[in-house]
């Protein structure tokens, strides 16, 4: 199972998980809401956002949480390969073509939390951009003989593996409360970056969107209203 396939199931298995147990159980629903701002770092890649985040409590000690948020990144890169996207080209090694290039993106997406609170410091989560939208300066890059020119694709959806579009970050993460308000965040990061060529410069393949895939680190700070 690919990387996006196993981000995509885990998202489904625990939402699912979760409603079970809402059903399941009787108890007082509660709602939290959050502010967001973070680093992220990675070969040849740097970058960082902020996120607003509204997570409801489900399970008799509110220990599980499910919610949803708006996350805006920004993310750097210096000579970085972004390599043929669509997955109808993906599966034969013979399409693949590589676009090199340093390029700014920035994304806003719709994205989805789950978490588990070990106790009242500690909880451990998984987070999944699932839809929105990227923009950019255009770049210019090498492919192959060509001096192209390229910019951020501007929609970003999560469908299947290769099938994914855009600009779409996802984190494991541990996060402890310090202040009746205030938690740190420390993540493992997997990142999908995406630029759409100005046009298809490879005659012998109709494509024009090229793709980076990045693990990293990252570190937030949440502001808990």
């Amino acid at each position: 199972m690919k990387n996006t396939e196993w981000r995509f199931a885990l998202a489904v298995w625990l939402f699912a998980m979760l409603t079970y147990r809402a059903g399941a159980q009787e108890n007082n629903r509660k709602f939290t809401f959050a502010a967001e701002a973070g680093l992220r770092m990675a070969s040849g890649m740097a970058g960082g956002g902020v996120s607003a985040w509204a997570c409801r409590g489900f399970g008799r000690n509110q220990k599980f949480m499910a919610g949803l948020g708006i996350r805006h990144s920004s993310h750097f890169s210096k000579n970085r390969d972004f390599i043929t996207a669509p997955a109808r080209l993906t599966s034969d090694e013979k399409n693949l073509d590589t676009l090199t290039l340093s390029g700014n993106i920035h994304s806003v997406n719709l994205a989805l939390d789950l978490r588990y609170c070990l106790n009242s410091t500690f909880a451990l989560g998984f987070n999944i951009d699932l839809a929105g939208l990227s923009f950019g300066p255009e770049q210019g890059g090498k492919l192959k003989e060509f001096t192209a020119l390229a910019e951020p694709t501007q929609f970003n959806f999560l469908l299947v593996d290769d099938n994914d579009i855009g600009t779409l970050n996802s984190e494991f993460y541990l996060m402890w409360k310090f202040r009746e308000h205030l938690a740190g965040k420390l993540a493992f990061s997997y990142l999908y970056t995406e630029f759409t060529t100005d046009k298809k410069y490879i005659a012998a393949i109709d494509n024009d969107r090229y793709r980076n895939k990045s693990m990293g680190m990252a570190l937030a700070l949440q502001y808990r209203f």
